[in-house]
């Protein structure tokens, strides 16, 4: 296969070494050299330095089966895709969109795109729903949660065959333990640890009553403290109408401030430095259940998330546009932290394959979540001795998914959802 890629950001990038180290050709479009300069240098790449509004750069590029347009500019991934289509007769095209308003467009176009906007916010979304999580993904009525495991959490010392007893209550399954600096396969003879993060599959049904029945009080997040603003908080603030949830915004520019009072008129707003302790301890920042630093800079997300969970914030996440905090937040006091480029880059992907690929913690750290079609006899899933698949957590059968036993009987036509180290 021979996809060409547009734009060497963060994205672009990524998933061009990624691919590329799986043996696709792949074709990567930057009008800015430096971005194409450490990617030149790697096997399976070719970079072409070229800008997009004054040049045909696709010429080079007729035999590509693939186009991932996934620059910072809407107009300019739509209006490509749209060439492509018209003048190559290019029909496998995706493009990356940021504003929302745009996705009603390409859905009528019949282009394939992922929304970084919409996408990122979901996250936001679910986090607010299980404030326990380090992060959430969701697969139709499966979720996984990243829960971390602090000193006195009751399933310290425990090994996973002793949640037995939980299991024949709800249907779950611990998919991965991350421990130190590495992902562990888990076994039932695993010893959970302090500093463990668990990663657990559950039906969405259950899964608040079964992260409380596990040791994780999971409170419904009624008081919202948002710091700081970005595309990112403007579009969750327009989704958080009606939704029951007291939302104090906080900025120091009063422009901002009345410009989110005039749309959202169910936020408060108040016009103050975002390390103003006088404003935000007046205004209950110890007593809100959630804390939310969605600034445009990361360095000023982590200092103010840090200064919110001195000042007694009870959960602190951060938006980040760069993965080179990630372990340092990881170790870090603050709870959660979204980072859109991971959301992006791990829909693409999925897009790319033509399956669901669900990224665990970062791309980079080599661990898929993805679906494979059985095929074989019926056998339990403890028998199942799968090469490419490490650990079996959920079984798409009839439309829906289900958390499998050990005796669960796999049959033929069965969709499987597997961890992999690739």
């Amino acid at each position: 296969m021979k996809i060409c890629i547009v734009g060497a950001g963060d994205v672009g990038s990524y998933l061009a070494e990624k691919l590329a180290s799986e043996g696709v050709e792949v074709a990567i479009i930057d009008r800015d050299a430096v971005k194409l300069e450490g990617l030149s240098l790697k096997h399976n790449i070719l970079t072409l330095e070229c800008d997009l509004g004054q040049s045909d750069c696709f010429e080079r590029f007729g035999d590509y089966d693939l186009f991932l347009l996934l620059t910072d500019n809407d107009e300019v991934n739509i209006v490509s895709a749209l060439r492509l289509k018209g003048l190559y007769g290019k029909e496998n095209v995706v493009v990356r969109l940021f504003k929302p308003f745009h996705t009603p467009l390409v859905e009528r176009l019949g282009i394939d795109f992922v929304n970084a906007v919409e996408s990122t916010v979901r996250s936001l979304e679910l986090l607010m729903e299980y404030p326990p999580a380090k992060a959430v993904w969701e697969i139709d009525n499966i979720l996984v949660l990243a829960l971390p495991v602090s000193g006195e959490h009751p399933l310290v010392g425990k090994r996973l065959r002793e949640l037995s007893p939980i299991r024949e209550e709800f249907l779950f399954s611990v998919v991965l333990v991350w421990r130190g600096r590495e992902f562990l396969i888990p076994k039932g003879d695993t010893e959970i640890r302090e500093g463990d993060t668990l990663y657990i599959a559950a039906e969405r049904e259950r899964a608040r009553e079964l992260l409380e029945r596990l040791g994780w009080a999971n409170p419904k997040v009624k008081n919202l403290f948002v710091l700081g603003y970005s595309r990112y908080a403007d579009y969750w603030f327009k989704r958080l109408a009606g939704k029951g949830i007291t939302v104090k915004f906080f900025h120091p520019e009063g422009r901002v401030c009345e410009e989110v009072v005039t749309k959202y008129p169910y936020i408060e707003a108040y016009q103050s430095l975002l390390t103003d302790s006088e404003t935000l301890k007046a205004e209950g920042i110890e007593r809100a259940d959630y804390v939310w630093c969605l600034g445009e800079g990361d360095e000023k997300n982590i200092v103010v998330g840090m200064f919110a969970k001195n000042l007694g914030a009870h959960r602190v996440g951060v938006l980040l546009k760069h993965p080179q905090y990630e372990e340092f937040l990881n170790r870090s006091s603050i709870d959660a932290y979204i980072l859109p480029k991971k959301v992006v880059a791990a829909k693409v992907y999925s897009l790319i394959k033509g399956k669901k690929v669900l990224e665990v913690v970062e791309l980079a750290e080599g661990i898929d979540i993805y679906e494979i079609p059985y095929e074989g006899e019926e056998k339990a899933v403890k028998d199942l001795k799968l090469r490419e698949c490490d650990f079996i957590f959920a079984v798409k059968r009839e439309g829906g998914y289900l958390i499998p036993k050990g005796d669960t009987v796999v049959k033929e036509g069965d969709i499987l959802l597997c961890v992999r180290r690739v």
